[in-house]
């Protein structure tokens, strides 16, 4: 505003106070007139629409910002239910896995095994098949 003239104006801003009195909107046109004589009105009007221009854009930014940060939450809250649904499918099909190899195991120790171990390695092997048939 170095280059900007200032122009002073001979205003009587006591037409702004009621000093106590009601203002009515008679009272408020009243004063619009006596600043129109004035010629005080475009500048008036230019700092409003200045005013409203800013607080118009100062809504859109915030009405953006909870736009996308709703947006936000909502996807990564899809994401997580999603990624829960698929850890409960990937822990049954470890357990499967470690079941089948475990089976597996038994089946090859009890062939292998003396007769006077197979009993107790066909309980485990049973155990273990019965474990898998509740998993699945």
């Amino acid at each position: 505003m170095e280059g900007k003239k200032v122009k002073k104006l001979n205003v009587p801003w006591n037409i702004f106070s009621g000093h106590g009195e009601h203002k009515s909107f008679y009272k408020l046109r009243q004063n619009w007139k006596q600043l129109v004589r004035f010629g005080v009105t475009s500048e008036l009007t230019q700092d409003l629409g200045v005013s409203r221009s800013l607080t118009l854009r100062y809504a859109v930014a915030l009405s953006l910002v909870a736009t996308l940060s709703t947006a936000a939450w909502l996807s990564l809250d899809l994401v997580i239910a999603e990624q829960k649904s698929t850890s409960a499918i990937v822990n049954v099909s470890g357990r499967q896995r470690m079941l089948s190899q475990r089976t597996a195991l038994f089946s090859r120790l009890l062939e292998e095994a003396p007769q006077h171990q197979r009993s107790e390695i066909r309980s485990t092997l049973k155990d273990a098949i019965q474990l898998m048939e509740r998993s699945h």
